[in-house]
């Protein structure tokens, strides 16, 4: 008989539906954003046009830079297996770093007049309201979340809405160019309470996942992003976009806003729209890298919050789309049921566990859970086998590249999660897959994917024990 799974992993990332596990990663100081010094300023390079000082004013006469590309026809118009039921048993630079071989050199939009910022800047709409997004102004990133990247049409009457899309024609497209239309570019479409993406260069529908950026973090507090659906990470230098890390400066703006700059080459992430009547005006649509700010903000959204995910202190709710090994993670679920919503369980590799058969769901509770209990902003742990008390670091895991794949273990027992035919828990590494999947993850050992069954719970097995499962 073949049920269809209820229950998802969270990592603290939390366990939530199905095959998919909600993950906890542990909070951890974020470092401040400290670029207010940098000058984004310079002359252009030799075959540059002058890099934009100001942002421009809305009513500046265009200086055409090249004839507007034709418009483009658009190209024409994407969910997890359930889970098997098993049975009951810087500093400026004078010149630019030369653009890569494969990128023509191509002169810039000229500079705005000094004037023109005051007026550009009270024209600014608000941040665009994304549906099932939430715009994100830290003060610092958070690299255990997704963003994505968001610039919209300032101009009155126009509701457009457009994303970076860190396409591979990024790889080609120089960012003081725009030449071509769209190239790293998705415009959104909200409506009904839902958004959809489509690549803006040729019409080709896109998913959300190919503009949620994961972002990584280096000791000099630089940020790099990346896209792992494309496997292109912004770059801002000869390219807009590579197949290898580079690192950004990233600073908050008083609007909410943020800059995102090479300090090294000079260039600051930027948007532009053609015929908009700015100074940029002949150019094209698209996210481009010019010397200095624009009249263009750019925004990060991240993923509203899952409301069915527990807040639990000193830990956040992790969603980047892959692990940070840097990290130490809690793996939660909660009650579906409404009689047992109110209810956080964590998994605990215990050494019970090492003699635990991940699908028989019977014997005593809860050999791999323990209950959590949140009050008062403190989280307390204890044993669901014996009631027992138990620390966090009972139960964070830390994980390890294995092969192609990952092992999760404790540090504080050094017992690993298993998920083998015959045990929960092991002494020795094991390989698992870790994916993302939906709000939540799929861990998977061999032909087992970690779950969670309450007891009682009758969208689940009520008859059989509560314990995280295999």
């Amino acid at each position: 008989m073949k049920i269809k799974r209820m229950v998802s992993l969270l990592l603290a990332v939390c366990v939530m539906a199905s095959t998919a596990a909600p993950v906890f990663a542990a909070e951890e100081p974020l470092p401040v954003l400290a670029v207010s010094g940098a000058d984004l300023s310079e002359e252009a390079a030799p075959g540059e046009l002058p890099a934009s000082t100001e942002a421009p004013a809305p009513a500046e006469t265009p200086v055409a830079t090249e004839a507007p590309a034709p418009a483009e026809t658009p190209a024409p118009a994407e969910t997890s297996a359930p889970t098997e039921v098993p049975a009951s048993t810087g500093t400026p630079v004078p010149t630019e770093t030369p653009a890569d071989s494969s990128v023509p050199v191509v002169e810039e939009t000229p500079a705005a007049a000094p004037d023109e910022v005051d007026r550009a800047a009270q024209s600014k709409k608000a941040a665009p309201q994304i549906p099932g997004f939430e715009q994100y102004t830290g003060e610092a990133i958070d690299t255990a979340a997704q963003y994505m990247l968001v610039a919209q049409d300032q101009r009155e009457g126009s509701n457009d809405v457009y994303a970076l899309y860190l396409s591979a024609d990024g790889a080609s497209t120089s960012p003081g160019a725009l030449k071509a239309k769209g190239a790293v570019t998705a415009q959104l479409t909200l409506t009904d309470g839902a958004v959809s993406a489509a690549w803006l260069k040729n019409g080709e529908q896109l998913s959300l996942d190919q503009l949620l950026l994961d972002v990584k973090q280096n000791e000099e507090g630089g940020y790099a992003f990346s896209n792992a659906a494309t496997g292109q990470w912004l770059k801002l230098d000869g390219s807009m976009t590579a197949g290898s890390e580079n690192y950004l400066a990233v600073e908050k703006k008083a609007d909410g806003s943020y800059n995102l700059w090479n300090a090294a080459h000079n260039r600051v992430l930027s948007f532009n729209i053609n015929g908009d009547g700015g100074k940029f005006t002949g150019a094209q649509t698209d996210f481009w890298g010019p010397q200095s700010e624009t009249a263009y903000s750019v925004y990060l959204y991240v993923r509203q919050a899952d409301e069915s995910a527990p807040q639990i202190p000193g830990f956040s709710l992790y969603t980047s789309s892959q692990l940070d090994l840097s990290k130490e993670y809690l793996i939660v679920t909660r009650g579906k049921n409404e009689a047992y919503k109110d209810e956080v369980y964590a998994l605990y590799l215990s050494d019970a566990g090492k003699s635990l058969n991940p699908g028989a769901l019977n014997g005593a509770d809860g050999t791999v859970t323990a209950k959590l209990t949140l009050t008062d902003g403190s989280v307390q742990a204890a044993w669901l086998k014996d009631g027992s008390t138990l620390s966090m670091e009972d139960l964070t895991l830390v994980g390890s590249a294995m092969d192609d794949g990952f092992s999760l273990q404790n540090a504080k027992s050094g017992n690993y999660l298993a998920l083998a035919e015959s045990n929960m828990v092991s002494d020795q590494a094991v390989k698992l897959g870790v994916v993302k999947a939906g709000d939540g993850w799929q861990i998977k050992g061999g032909s087992r994917v970690l779950d969670f069954n309450r007891k009682g719970d009758t969208t689940q097995f009520p008859n059989h024990i509560t314990d995280f499962w295999g």
